[in-house]
């Protein structure tokens, strides 16, 4: 009997470390737009698996190792891509997966918990939790895209990285949480307290500079809106004058035509065009097609 516990316990224990491990290196792949193009590639994720299932499954402190490894070997195996977006990418699934080492810390804490059906809870939770993660990943990629790509990347990228310390130390702390101080205690909550405020305050800035933004590019097209409404305005009397000008180009140009004075005619054409068109201002306006 005990041995099928401890069979049950093992196999648990491997799937939970699988679905974790392949679920980083999903995220690290698809946030980071990186494909598998090649038998290299395919080698480098399998093996990194591999590793990573091995590590975790060795302890809580392995774990924490095997984040790392995974972080450190995925980001310089596909630096040409650029080592903020890598190695931000392949953070967003590690810290994903410290929440998900929190809740299971509140599952050890269950009074008469064994360790059997704390392997199937963990295992449970897994196949719910990771698939739901992925679901979050996909509807906001384009805006964790954007994060790692824009002009504030390596803002966001600090963010990430500090993000990530602080619930790798809070993790490493419940290892010894049965043992650990009250003030221990109180400081990992602080962590994951501050942690969850500076990304408030990050989203917080960043609409108030989107919106500036917005309001900026809103005056400058207002502007140029109200100045191509001026020069159609100054124009206006130059318009209505057009019909008459034109009969009386047209007919001059009729005579010049008929005595086969080719040079009068083009210089009738030119002159005409310098006084009534303004070349650098349909240039100018060239884009704009309403008011």
């Amino acid at each position: 009997m005990e041995e099928i516990k401890l069979c049950i316990e093992l196999i648990a224990g491997v799937l939970s470390a699988a679905i974790s491990v392949a679920f980083d290196i999903y995220v690290g792949y698809r946030l980071a737009e990186i494909k598998l193009t090649g038998y290299r590639d395919r080698i480098f994720a399998f093996g990194l698996c591999i590793l990573a299932i091995l590590m975790a499954m060795q302890g809580r402190w392995e774990t924490n190792a095997a984040s790392v490894v995974e972080l450190i070997l995925f980001t310089w195996y596909y630096r040409k891509y650029g080592l903020v977006k890598v190695s931000g990418a392949f953070m967003v699934g590690l810290l994903i997966d410290f929440l998900y080492d929190l809740i299971i810390v509140f599952l050890q804490r269950i009074p008469n918990i064994s360790e059997l059906m704390l392997s199937l809870c963990t295992l449970g939770l897994s196949i719910v939790y990771y698939p739901l993660c992925i679901l979050l990943i996909k509807h906001f990629r384009q805006w964790l895209l954007q994060r790692l790509e824009d002009q504030c990347r390596k803002i966001f990228w600090s963010l990430l990285a500090y993000s990530f310390c602080s619930l790798m130390v809070v993790n490493l702390i419940n290892v010894f949480l049965d043992e650990a101080k009250p003030s221990v205690i109180v400081y990992s909550y602080l962590s994951i307290g501050q942690a969850a405020f500076i990304w408030i305050v990050y989203y917080t800035l960043r609409r108030a500079e989107d919106a500036r933004f917005k309001a900026q590019l809103h005056q400058q097209k207002q502007k140029e809106l109200e100045e191509y409404a001026n020069y159609l305005e100054q124009s206006e009397d130059n318009l209505r004058a057009f019909r008459h000008d034109y009969r009386n180009l047209l007919n001059s140009l009729k005579v010049s035509a008929a005595e086969g004075n080719v040079q009068e005619l083009l210089d009738k054409l030119e002159r005409y065009s310098a006084e009534n068109l303004d070349s650098q201002a349909l240039l100018k306006y060239k884009d704009t097609n309403h008011i």
